[in-house]
């Protein structure tokens, strides 16, 4: 199983689960980690409940694991500098603008993303379909993340 392959998004690296991580920079040490429950080891950080999903970049796999993990460091290092996200039309740019929404309601709220899908909409973007769960908002939601070189540019959250 892998959680990415580029599969023709600019800059992206491959992971395999459990993972070597193919490229340079910070993400290349990215490597999937298990998550705990009840103290056992029990999967990957990002689950799958589809199996028929389109790869996923290496960033934006990095950011699907940290916000389960709860690791803020690790969801903003996945991000451009001036990387954005856009949640329903609200937008935040840069890491400072991005941690604040992210504590207040993502990460903060201890968000869940079991992965239900994912499609390729454009060249630079894929959609990520998920069940969230946490103590903010429950329900299924799309993430577009547009990928640029080996950073994520935009988050959409659309739904």
């Amino acid at each position: 199983m892998h959680l990415g392959d580029g599969g023709g998004v600019s800059g992206a690296r491959r992971v395999d689960l459990p993972g070597k991580v193919r490229g340079a920079g910070r993400l290349a040490r990215f490597r999937p980690r298990p998550h705990l429950i009840g103290g056992r080891r029990t999967g990957p950080a990002v689950r799958w409940q589809d199996m028929t999903h389109a790869p996923l970049p290496v960033p934006v796999a990095a950011a699907l694991e940290a916000a389960n993990a709860g690791a803020t460091e690790d969801f903003l290092a996945a991000f451009a500098e001036d990387g954005a996200v856009d949640d329903w039309g609200r937008e935040f740019r840069g890491h400072d603008a991005i941690r604040a929404w992210s504590d207040a309601e993502f990460i903060g709220k201890q968000v869940r993303l079991d992965v239900t899908g994912c499609h390729r909409t454009d060249g630079d973007t894929i959609t990520v379909s998920a069940q969230v769960g946490g103590n903010g908002y429950n329900g299924p939601s799309d993430f577009a993340f547009t990928v640029s070189g080996d950073r994520v540019s935009l988050m959409k959250i659309t739904g």
